[in-house]
């Protein structure tokens, strides 16, 4: 079950994405209009185009997307609906933390967060027939979500590549009978609520745990999504939809504090001002001297929404 980690150009995502995203293929011609065609760049205006500012790895794009600027050839990014090496490296442990709880444990692994396995324990508390039926369904949600996206890697171009290790081994997936965890087997789904519900205290509290449990959340490649897991899993060990809620590590404040500073460095930029701060400082660097080109392709798509979906269907195709 193992796939190796396919690394796919940005080159070749720019082109698909002249071709299916009309709102992308209009500012790529307005944009060669006033700066003329350059090799490359059109890779790198799909590179600013189609950033996440939710991405797990939002630090890293951005970084990356003010050097292809700065340099005018693309580097990597991280799409949309990408699942990083990284993130299934942290999104495992809890997978290995729950498995563990049920009495299903994996060998160790040098990788492994033992951090995030034992936080997995401790919430999950003492063993409870209602609790082992959320985890077997909270499991094969999890799983499902991660094996959608586990082999699409990295958007690179050139010699320049993101330095991840290969995604890890997708043994974790999978029961011990060797069939891989899903939510596709309905009747055993229906067996595992009943099973959650007969030994809750009331229907009531069954009924909002169970729907808490499945409900979608963030996707797996947003920096958001472990909160929402970190939710799910004390749920579960209190036996209450957020009836014990864990501390917030504080992604969210960090996320809003770097965008906020981000944003107004880069708008400065544009604008021929500049700002001391160290973020500034760093994409400044990156960014190297401001053109009228360089400046455009910071206004018109890297600060701008992404001009629409298409990419979604390409993604899709790459799995």
């Amino acid at each position: 079950m193992d796939t190796p980690r396919e690394e796919l150009s940005l080159s070749a995502f720019a082109h698909a994405m002249i071709d299916a995203d009309e709102a992308f293929a209009d500012k790529v011609r307005a944009h060669e209009t006033r700066f003329g065609h350059a090799e490359g760049m059109r890779a790198v205006l799909a590179q600013a185009a189609y950033n996440c500012w939710f991405h797990v790895e939002y630090r890293e794009n951005l970084r990356e997307m003010c050097r292809a600027i700065g340099e005018g050839r693309p580097t990597s990014l991280a799409l949309c609906g990408q699942v990083t090496a990284s993130r299934r490296a942290v999104t495992d442990a809890y997978v290995v933390g729950l498995r563990g709880w049920l009495g299903h444990g994996l060998p160790p692994t040098p990788d492994l967060d033992a951090d995030t396995v034992r936080r997995v324990g401790g919430w999950l508390g003492a063993d409870h027939p209602a609790k082992r039926a959320l985890v077997d369904l909270l499991l094969r949600a999890l799983v499902d979500q991660m094996a959608s996206g586990a082999h699409v890697s990295v958007l690179a171009d050139g010699a320049q590549t993101p330095g991840e290790k290969p995604c890890p081994d997708l043994s974790t997936y999978l029961r011990a009978d060797g069939a891989r965890y899903t939510l596709s087997d309905a009747e055993l789904v229906s067996r595992r609520k009943a099973d959650a519900a007969r030994h809750m205290p009331s229907q009531e509290d069954a009924e909002a745990l169970i729907a808490g449990v499945l409900s979608e959340s963030q996707p797996p490649c947003m920096h958001r999504y472990t909160r929402y897991l970190d939710i799910k899993i004390a749920s579960i060990g209190a036996l209450r939809w957020r009836g014990a809620l864990p501390p917030d590590e504080g992604s969210k404040a960090r996320w809003e504090s770097f965008w906020r500073d981000a944003e107004d460095a880069l708008r400065s930029w544009v604008d021929g001002e500049r700002r001391a701060t160290d973020i500034a400082t760093e994409l400044y660097a990156l960014l190297r001297e401001p053109t009228d080109d360089r400046r455009a392709i910071v206004s018109d798509f890297l600060l701008e929404r992404p001009p629409g979906t298409a990419f979604w269907g390409w993604l899709s195709d790459h799995h």
